[in-house]
C-alpha cells in the first residue's frame, strides 16, 4: 500500500471515529458549546476587521452557524457554499429568503443569493473537528509522488545512469527548500519530508 492509499485509509478510519463521537454530543450541548465558539470568534480581530467572511450554513450535528449568520450578514458580506452539478460555488447570504432546500441532505442552500464577485475573503470559518475548541489557522498536507528514472548498467563498467544518485540531489533540494511567505499564527514551516523512498523496477 503506497503513502496516498494509507492517508485515505487513515482519513476513512478518522471520520468513523468522529461521527461516532458526534453522535455522543446531546443537542443541548452542541448549541452551547457552538455558542460559546462564536462568542470566541467575535473577539477576534481578525474577524472584527473582516469585511468579507466565508461561512457555512450548518447540519445539525455540526458546530452551529445559524445563529451567528443571522447576527451579522447585514453588518458584513457572509459567503456560504453552493455545489451546482460538480462546481463548488459562493453566494452572499442575504436572508432566510436566499435559502432553499437543496438536493443533498435536505439542507438549506444559498440558490437565491447573489453570485460571489470575487473579492478578497478576510475571514474563513471551516468546521474541522479540533474537540469543539477555536482553531484559527491549520498546517495543510502536501504529498508528492516522485521519480528518478535511470538506465541499468554494470557496476564495474561506465555505463547506465544511476538513479539514485539524481534522486539525492533532488531530496537536498526539498530537504533546504523554505517558502518564501511565513505565518504569523504558525511561523516558519520546516523543510519538506521525504518519507518513503521505494525502488521500482
Amino acid at each position: 500500500m503506497d503513502l496516498s492509499e494509507r492517508i485515505k485509509q487513515q482519513k476513512s478510519l478518522l471520520r468513523k471515529e468522529i461521527r461516532q463521537k458526534k453522535r455522543q454530543i446531546t443537542p443541548e450541548v452542541l448549541a452551547q458549546e457552538s455558542a460559546q465558539i462564536f462568542h470566541m470568534v467575535e473577539q477576534l480581530p481578525q474577524f472584527n476587521n473582516a469585511k468579507t467572511v466565508l461561512a457555512y450554513w450548518s447540519m445539525p450535528d455540526e458546530v452551529q452557524t445559524h445563529d451567528f449568520i443571522l447576527r451579522w450578514y447585514q453588518k458584513k458580506q457572509i459567503l456560504l457554499p453552493l455545489v451546482v452539478g460538480d462546481v463548488l460555488e459562493l453566494r452572499e447570504f442575504t436572508g432566510m429568503d436566499c435559502m432553499r432546500v437543496g438536493p443533498s441532505f435536505g439542507i438549506l442552500d444559498p440558490q437565491d443569493g447573489p453570485e460571489y464577485n470575487n473579492q478578497p475573503i478576510d475571514f474563513a470559518i471551516i468546521g474541522e473537528p479540533t474537540k469543539m475548541e477555536l482553531a484559527i489557522a491549520e498546517k495543510g498536507l502536501l504529498v508528492l509522488d516522485c521519480y528518478a528514472h535511470g538506465k541499468s548498467g554494470h557496476a564495474a563498467r561506465e555505463e547506465g545512469e544511476n538513479a539514485l544518485y539524481k534522486a539525492i540531489d533532488d531530496i537536498q533540494k526539498l530537504r533546504d527548500f523554505e517558502f518564501e511567505k511565513v505565518s504569523k499564527v504558525l511561523g516558519k514551516v520546516k523543510g519538506l519530508e521525504v518519507t518513503r523512498p521505494l525502488n521500482k523496477f
